[in-house]
């Protein structure tokens, strides 16, 4: 591998060396309007004669200079272009025998208006605003090309090998098609599926929040987003792609995509099948396990290496770890209906196989003199399969009131098989335990969420009312099937023992909530504004959970069993002011918030009762220094309720080796989080720079207890533990190096995080300090060859 990377960087280095050997001329130019004023975010593209395909670009600064560099002596077509003025074009001849050629003024003449004229530019870029459009015309893709083909080519945006999409050094978090939403709001479906040649231009742009988007009131809660905007011909009629492959050792691949488009309507149907580890889609269209699962796979020894809980599949790296077979089919429906209402329907069916054989040999150090050593083999098997019909309606009632609803409905049918052969050993190599499991789960669930936001305007600038109201239902059934064979050691004060075990789980969870918010903001000063905002949310979970002693003639293990009632209630209260001054933008909120929460376990007649009151303040600055420049500042408080199974002292034993169980006295943790971030962005010379630093203090932290006996049994219980905090540091810097024809790309991590763990009732206070550096170079021309040569180092100390 060193051998590879000295070549890689040898070679790097050597057309680097070529590189200077060849002439190269810089041409600068002067753009004013028809005024004689400069003009700003202009575009100067030099174009090859032959096929009109870009060799060098540059936009001016304020002063309308530009600047297109390192341009090897020939003949060219020069093209300056800017919105609302006519493109200018010439034919230019770069000599040989000057270092710079400086061009006459240019002046941009206004747009002609008694014809139309047809032309060939490509223009590679022009920025309007704070919106940055590329011509995707101006940038070669293959026939076969994606739209994520088609963004690894634009100066300024990356994309990352797990698919995510970096604009201008800020992660995007939409992806849009003719500015509607494409499958939901997950980016990766529209880039990974439509096909690069039907994109006519590709805006990146910072999306407003959707209150201030309607207000027109900036909240400064912004989100880079892109939008693909069609070719004409693709407006209209029909397209698609279909690829298919199939290689050695049985491995295959195949996906199809195709749309139809019109003036009111797109259809889009695609479909993908493949055991090549690949998914054309994101975690969120997974369903993930819970409640008992959760707790098995917490229990399995594996390490958390499988992280479970909430409400989608939350699997590490993804199910691209071990053997995968996934198959996916999707339909998506926009329709427009007149001028003040839209449609977006959506159906997608994901089905996955996830195969995992895995080794797991770990030291355990309970103090600077105790340790064991575990050593696990283990064989898993999942299957997914899922269904997710999303729905988005707007109507504008007039140009004052909206009203828009969002629906979905979701089963998921799932199955887990586990295998495990797992031992402790102390360090001398004496065995303390063994176990054998074998388990088993199945799973159904179905889910519906409803929610409507209703917004108005009045005529008094910056005064709305806004309401929104949702419902959301979950039922959940699980059957569990556990079989273990333990066997605990003799130590000197007690016997061997083997133990078996063999219990059928049965579990049924239903999940019930409401809430509803009021909103209103009311100018009260140049430039400043009050918010009022009242939320009430309510949640109620009803679970039954059986477990029977298939050794004993499935006789009921009321000890393990757990019938519970929960009842989360929480009212918050909150009065908000902004301030908007030229490139400033600040903006504070004061909350109380009052929760109750009402748990009934039935299995011991026991009730746990909880009512809390907090305080929740924050704070949001963004400050504009300049163009792509932007300072956020943020803090921001927070309460972590625990949940019933944290409270609930019941045992879990799915694992007999490490058991759970909840701590009734736990209470909320709450936390104070401070975060800095500077950014800055260059579209002359593609330079982006970002930094961030993050610190959060919290108190009554919830973290777990374990309790280990000699024999290495292990017991685990959530408890409160105060003064926890963590800081974190980012930088990340970009940049083209045009000498060899590459981009560097660098980012440098810190993070410092203190936190309290109990073993065997000793408080151990951890520090962690982790520092990471990662280093690499893409080549900027990727018609022939994609290339990234880097690096990774890291240093972690405990």
């Amino acid at each position: 591998m060193n051998k590879i990377l000295c070549l890689s960087f040898a070679l790097l280095m050597a057309a680097g060396a070529l590189a200077q050997d060849v002439k190269h001329v810089h041409v600068l130019g002067l753009v004013k309007d028809p005024d004689g004023n400069p003009l700003a975010t202009a575009t100067a593209v030099l174009l090859d004669v032959q096929d009109s395909t870009i060799v060098g670009f540059g936009i001016t600064n304020a002063e309308g200079a530009f600047s297109i560099k390192r341009i090897q002596p020939a003949s060219y077509v020069l093209q300056v272009s800017y919105v609302g003025l006519a493109t200018h074009s010439e034919v230019l001849e770069v000599p040989a025998d000057e270092a710079e050629l400086k061009l006459d003024l240019i002046t941009l003449e206004l747009q002609a208006l008694d014809g139309v004229t047809v032309t060939a530019d490509r223009i590679p870029m022009q920025i309007v605003k704070d919106t940055v459009a590329y011509n995707a015309a101006a940038f070669r893709t293959q026939p076969n090309d994606v739209v994520e083909d088609l963004l690894k080519k634009l100066p300024g945006i990356e994309v990352e090998q797990d698919g995510t999409i970096k604009a201008q050094g800020e992660e995007v978090t939409q992806v849009l098609v003719d500015g509607k939403e494409f499958f939901g709001k997950d980016a990766s479906i529209a880039t990974k599926n439509l096909p690069a040649n039907a994109v006519d231009k590709v805006e990146v742009f910072d999306k407003k929040s959707d209150l201030a988007e309607f207000t027109g009131i900036d909240d400064g809660q912004d989100e880079k987003a892109i939008n693909l905007e069609l070719k004409e011909d693709h407006k209209k009629g029909v397209f698609g792609s279909l690829t298919a492959g199939y290689g050695t050792e049985e491995r295959y691949q195949s996906k199809a995509q195709i749309n139809r488009f019109d003036k009111n309507t797109q259809l889009s149907i695609l479909g993908m099948f493949n055991n090549v580890n690949q998914q054309g889609f994101s975690p969120d269209d997974y369903i993930q396990f819970a409640g008992g699962m959760a707790s098995l796979m917490r229990n399995s020894g594996s390490g958390g290496r499988v992280q479970l809980g909430g409400n989608g599949v939350a699997i590490s790296n993804g199910l691209s770890d071990g053997f995968v077979e996934t198959a996916a089919f999707g339909l998506n429906l926009n329709r427009d209906f007149g001028k003040k209402a839209d449609l977006n329907l959506s159906y997608f069916y994901s089905g996955i196989e996830n195969q995992v054989e895995q080794e797991i040999r770990r030291e355990n150090i309970l103090s600077s003199a105790l340790s064991f050593n575990t050593a696990e083999d283990e064989n898993q098997l999942t299957e997914n399969r899922n269904h997710r019909l999303n729905s988005f309606f707007e109507w504008k009632i007039d140009s004052m009131q909206n009203l828009r609803v969002r629906g979905s409905l979701a089963f998921n049918n799932s199955a887990f098989e586990n295998t495990a052969v797992s031992e402790s050993l102390t360090s001398l190599g004496d065995l303390r335990n063994s176990t054998e499991r074998q388990n088993e789960m199945g799973r159904d669930n179905l889910a519906y969420n409803l929610s409507a936001t209703y917004r108005t305007k009045f005529a008094k600038r910056g005064r709305s009312l806004s309401l929104s109201a949702n419902l959301r239902n979950r039922q959940d059934e699980q059957m569990i099937l556990l079989q273990s064979l333990n066997v605990l050691a003799a130590t000197p004060t007690k016997p061997a023992v083997s133990d078996a075990l063999e219990q059928d789980q049965e579990q049924t969870n239903d999940l019930q909530e409401y809430g509803w918010t009021v909103n209103y903001l009311e100018p009260v000063g140049k430039n400043t504004y009050m918010g009022l905002e009242y939320t009430r949310s309510n949640d109620a979970t009803q679970l039954k959970r059986d477990v029977y002693d298939l050794l004993d003639d499935r006789e009921l293990i009321e000890q393990l069993s757990n019938h519970y009632n929960r009842d989360y209630l929480f009212d918050r209260a909150g009065v908000s002011f902004r301030w908007l001054k030229g490139k400033s933008n600040l903006s504070t909120t004061f909350n109380i918030q009052q929760s109750k929460l009402d748990g009934e376990i039935l299995s011991n007649e026991s009730t746990i009762r909880q009512k809390n009151l907090n305080f929740l303040p924050s704070l949001r600055w963004n400050f504009d220094v300049a163009s792509s420049k932007k300072i956020l500042l943020q803090y921001r408080t927070s309460v972590n309720e625990p949940s019933l199974e944290q409270l609930q002292p019941i045992a879990d034993n799915s694992n007999p080796l490490n058991i759970y169980i909840g701590n009734p006295d736990l209470v909320p943790a709450y936390s104070h989080r401070l975060q800095l971030r500077y950014f800055s962005f260059s579209q002359f010379s593609m330079t982006n720079f970002f930094a961030t630093l993050t610190g959060t203090y919290t108190n009554n932290a919830i973290v777990n207890a374990r309790t280990i006996d000699e024999r290495l049994t292990q017991i685990t219980k959530p408890v409160n533990v105060d003064n926890t905090y963590r800081a974190s540091a980012f930088v990340g810097f970009g940049t083209p190096i045009k000498a060899i024809g590459s981009r560097l790309n660098l980012h440098a991590n810190y993070s410092y995080n203190r936190s309290v763990a109990f073993i065997n009732q000793v408080e151990d206070f951890t520090s962690r300090n982790n520092t990471s550096l990662d280093l690499s170079f893409d080549n900027l021309k990727k018609d022939v060859l994609d290339l990234r040569l880097g690096a990774r180092i890291g240093s972690s100390n405990t």
